[in-house]
Order: C-alpha cells, then structure tokens, then sequence
C-alpha cells in the first residue's frame, strides 16, 4: 500500500513538474519575444504564512515554495477544472497573462486546506 501511494505522489508530481515547466518555457519565450512588452512574474499568494512564488524553492528564494507545489497539492487532489496557477496564451487576451485556478469544480481550495493544516 506504500509503494502504490508513494507512487501516486511521484505521478503528480511528474504531471506538475511537466506542466509547470511548460507554463514558465511559454512565459520566458514571450519575453524574449517582446522585450518592449515584458510580463511581470506572477504575483505571489500565501496560505497560513505559506508563500508560494514563480522564483520559491530555488537556491536563491528558499524562503519560498514554487507555484509547482501548489501544482502538485491540486493535481493530487483534484485538479478537475485545471491546474493552480497557468500561462494563459490560449484565450484572446493579448499580451498574454498569468491565471489562477485555486479552486476545483466543488468550490474546494485544496492548496489553502493543506496550508492550514501545515505546523
């Protein structure tokens, strides 16, 4: 029963390294291709004094944790009605913007519940 949700953790996180390296890969090429429109980063959001950032869990912002995690909680929770946080290149909002999916489809910040449960 270990090795099955150890490997369903390992899963999501795949699935969120993957999609949150996508959204920044997407985010740095608009940049790069409109250096007279540059995006901001997102801004950060915090749950119960837990922040999470674009830079957090690097070596330079250890202070914080990456969007990928709060990726991560949702996807092992449930992200039915899309990912936490993504690049939004897709809708006819031009430049393009970052956006925000906290909640599943019931209404459920999951990313929010587990912060308030962190010591």
């Amino acid at each position: 029963m270990i090795n099955t949700g150890n490997q369903i953790i390992q899963q999501k996180f795949n699935v969120a390294d993957k999609f949150w390296n996508k959204q920044v890969e997407q985010f740095e090429a608009w940049n790069e291709d409109h250096p007279n429109a540059l995006i901001q980063e997102p801004e950060t959001t915090t749950y119960n004094d837990i922040v999470f950032s674009y830079s957090g869990g690097s070596s330079s912002n250890e202070n914080q944790k990456s969007y990928r995690d709060a990726i991560w909680i949702k996807a092992y929770n449930g992200a039915d009605n899309g990912h936490f946080i993504f690049w939004d290149n897709k809708s006819k909002t031009i430049p393009p913007e970052w956006g925000f999916h906290e909640e599943n489809k019931d209404g459920i910040n999951y990313v929010e519940l587990i912060c308030e449960e962190a010591p």
